[in-house]
């Protein structure tokens, strides 16, 4: 026999003696004894095996499963002495373990096999005492108890943190968060807001979802968390008025064009109202005062950390504006942008212009860390942690588990929890520790992604919580708690318990008192992935009609709710619903809806409200619904303007002029098609269409477009110099004729299209704008005439020019062209 392998067996004997005679407070135990005991069993062990390199015994034969071991019985007296006397069961292990090391092949896995490994669980047991050597948690329920501990992200945490302390030195913007779904990006990112707290400053976040039920949700939620921080900062009067004269001197009057998205502003400043409802512009003049509020509260106080996580159901405007907020961070030292996605998610096609906006982010002033799965060593500390034993003894079960999950976090963690649904992993009372079975998990066949495995475990849910999941799914990744009330009405059941046990089954978290959402999207996406597309698109229809009735009904003006209704309703399609006069309700909700989301400047959202109004109408619908037709039509014309999508303008506009009734009812869609033109920059028929609506409505543009007469202009700037002063022209009165105001409008089309192909005729076009203000009164596009004839005057040398630039932009205060009356401005240094 080899003395090497008897030295190391007798020495873990040893200790285990001389531990269990410290513990015991001096029982004697007699080694040399049990010594002689198991001087039988040596031989066995050797010839089966061997020694390792290092003096160990060998475990490369053992069986996966725990072998029973004849010779336990004469240790139990001494054991359970242990444990009448009050020593920690963790502690009672490794001493039984160490004795039991003198049982060669009968001892069993759990065994000591080098004193190394028992260095290691002792200096365990010193480092967390409550993982490690307090087994009265554990014992309470006896239930599984996942470590939420990050493990392998070490390199990763320094990195973020170095990136912060980056930014606090001014070198740094942000950090840019990627990886596959289920890799713990959202938990990693909220390491940031430990940074922040620690160095005293603000964090606000926000997550997309596929499925978002309002417009500008995201930023506007971000936003109004922003202003409550602010606000609830504010210890006195005084810093109270330095606040708001602060945000009243950056935002002005145009507050209040923000105030839908953010309507927390009101508590930190005054709003004023607005009568303005026109799209032109409007979502730049919305992302600029964001980004000047944004701009104003950071250089106030504290710096501000924005984490916007699941960037991969980000929406059309979130888009467009978090690159501004992007840019703008570039300039703005007090703000550190955390930005999250899956990268998987943003490779498809439709998904591509995210992708693109990404992957431009690499290398910039944003620190990019990807995070990637678990290694084998990582998988086996969480395993350890989760059962609170010993990583050496969990070792085997963390590859095998390792190697079903590929070491994706959330994967592993469904993994374990549905092992020990099905008892292949179980808690022994008698022995107190976790038991597997290598073998079984070994041979058990497990679905190949998290989702598949998720929707099979959901399916052994008792019918009441399949029934909620189900129902929490059709609504989305959130689910307000005024909605869970309508749908208990409807279900005839009580979904607030059903959802507060599947809170405990930790397939749903509650956010305060008023939400619940799904802990992870890869369980959104199991638990509506449980029903056909037929069964959801019925119980949208359902829960999206109950919605809206309740709303209709108690809260008419609740739009958060109002969007979730008609949402679930379009989801559901105009397919399963056959009641023509329900049709009609929703064609009139959706047009009520995509007229909310003009005014949060959200033009996306805008067009698929009106576009699915138009879908739910009923055949004949232009004889039976003539004005709702006409507004869906005309609105749905407008927001595919703003959105630049010129193809369905034209279609839009085709079938309002093919069904309109009058010059009137057409002439909305006609000057959005002249403005798709110009924006499509197809120039030449821009010029032609805008040409020929205004001579139907009466223009002699031919005789418009001659370059006026030196007379002709010293007529008009005498009646500037000498019947209206600066005041009286910038309080005329608005104009009333709906014609008067799309001549101007259309005027102003025309204007940018000879700015490019003939600037001599962009003073005959201001002059006759100018006019026209003059016997009509003040319109949307009067400060851009003002603006332009006053550019065209000072280029020829007249004074007065310099007059109506002060006049253009004071009337360009509350106006949508404010923008490019600024910079007509700028440009020619007057007013």
């Amino acid at each position: 026999t080899d003395p090497n392998v008897w030295s190391i067996s007798s020495r873990l004997v040893a200790l285990g003696s001389i531990l269990y005679e410290i513990f015991s407070k001096g029982d004697r135990f007699e080694l040399k004894s049990i010594l002689k005991k198991t001087r039988s069993v040596k031989d066995i062990r050797l010839s089966c095996d061997g020694h390792s390199d290092d003096g160990s015994i060998s475990t490369g034969q053992r069986s996966k499963k725990s072998t029973p071991c004849p010779g336990d019985d004469r240790f139990a007296h001494l054991i359970m002495r242990l444990g009448n006397i009050g020593i920690p069961h963790p502690v009672i292990n490794l001493v039984e373990n160490l004795l039991n090391s003198s049982l060669g092949e009968f001892s069993g896995d759990d065994v000591y096999r080098s004193l190394d490994d028992v260095r290691v669980d002792l200096q365990l047991m010193i480092d967390d005492p409550s993982r490690y050597l307090d087994s009265s948690i554990i014992e309470v329920n006896q239930t599984l108890s996942i470590s939420d501990e990050m493990y392998g992200r070490e390199e990763e945490i320094a990195r973020l943190r170095d990136a912060y302390n980056r930014f606090c030195d001014g070198v740094c913007n942000g950090a840019l968060i990627l990886g596959e779904g289920g890799v713990g990006k959202s938990t990693f990112a909220m390491n940031a807001k430990k940074f922040t707290i620690a160095a005293n400053g603000y964090f606000v976040s926000g997550k997309f979802d596929r499925n978002a039920t309002r417009p500008f949700m995201v930023i506007g939620d971000v936003f109004n968390s922003m202003c409550d921080l602010f606000a609830a900062d504010i210890q006195s009067i005084e810093q109270e008025r330095k606040m708001a004269e602060a945000l009243t001197k950056s935002l002005g009057r145009d507050a209040f064009l923000i105030a839908n998205i953010v309507p927390n502003l009101s508590n930190l400043m005054p709003l004023y109202t607005s009568c303005e409802s026109s799209s032109f512009d409007a979502a730049s003049r919305t992302r600029y005062l964001l980004l000047t509020l944004l701009d104003t509260l950071s250089k106030l106080s504290k710096s501000i950390t924005i984490l916007l996580d699941d960037l991969q159901w980000i929406d059309p405007a979130s888009l467009t504006f978090c690159r501004a907020l992007f840019q703008s961070t570039k300039s703005n030292k007090n703000v550190f942008l955390v930005l999250c996605s899956r990268e998987s998610e943003v490779q498809t096609q439709d998904k591509s212009e995210v992708h693109d906006w990404l992957q431009s982010l690499s290398g910039s002033t944003l620190e990019t860390i990807r995070l990637t799965n678990l290694n084998p060593e990582d998988v086996n500390n969480l395993v350890s942690d989760s059962l609170r034993t010993w990583p050496r003894l969990t070792r085997s079960l963390s590859a095998i588990l390792h190697g079903k999950s590929l070491g994706n976090p959330f994967f592993l963690r469904q993994t374990m929890e549905m092992l020990c649904r099905g008892g292949y992993l179980h808690y022994s009372l008698g022995e107190r520790k976790w038991k597997w079975d290598l073998d079984e998990i070994s041979d058990l066949r497990l679905d190949d992604n998290v989702v598949s495995l998720l929707t099979r475990e959901m399916t052994k849910l008792p019918d009441e919580l399949l029934v909620g999941l189900k129902a929490a799914s059709c609504i989305g990744y959130c689910i307000p708690q005024t909605v869970v009330d309508i749908l208990s009405k409807h279900l005839e059941m009580d979904l607030f318990g059903v959802l507060t046990s599947l809170v405990q089954r930790s397939y749903l978290a509650g956010v305060g008192s008023a939400l619940y959402r799904f802990t992870h999207d890869r369980i959104y996406q199991a638990a509506y992935e449980l029903m056909s597309e037929k069964q959801r698109r019925e119980d949208h229809m359902k829960f999206g009609l109950a919605i809206c009735s309740y709303v209709l009904d108690n809260c008419e003006n609740n739009y958060d709710m109002m969007f979730v209704g008609v949402n679930q309703i379009n989801r559901g399609g105009p397919e399963v619903l056959a009641d023509s006069c329900r049709r009609v309700m929703i064609s009139q909700l959706n047009l009520n809806a995509g007229k909310r989301a003009l005014l949060l400047t959200d033009f996306s959202s805008a067009l698929s409200f009106f576009g699915h109004g138009i879908m739910f109408l009923n055949p004949g619908h232009w004889d039976a619904h003539y004005q709702l037709s006409l507004d869906l039509f005309t609105s749905a014309a407008e927001s595919a303007c703003a959105t630049s999508d010129a193809a369905l303008v034209k279609s839009y506009s085709e079938t309002i002029l093919a069904h309109s009734r009058s010059l009137d009812d057409r002439l909305p869609a006609l000057c959005f098609a002249v403005k798709s033109l110009k924006e499509s920059m197809n120039l030449p028929s821009c010029r032609d269409c805008a040409i020929e609506v205004l001579t139907q409505l009466g223009e002699d543009v031919s005789s418009v477009l001659e370059i006026p007469s030196q007379e002709t202009i010293q007529i008009t700037n005498n009646l500037l110099m000498s019947k209206m002063t600066d005041d009286s022209m910038i309080k005329m009165s608005p104009c009333t004729q709906m014609r008067a105001v799309f001549v101007m409008r259309l005027y102003h089309e025309l204007n940018y299209v000879y700015y490019v192909f003939d600037q001599t005729r962009l003073l005959a076009i201001s002059l006759r704008m100018v006019s026209l203000t003059f016997e009509i009164g003040l319109t949307d596009t009067s400060s851009l005439a003002f603006a332009n004839y006053g550019v065209e005057l000072i280029a020829r040398g007249y004074l007065i020019g310099s007059r109506l630039g002060t006049v253009a932009l004071k009337l360009a205060e509350n106006s949508k062209y404010i923008s490019y009356v600024i910079a007509a401005v700028k440009q020619y240094n007057y007013g």
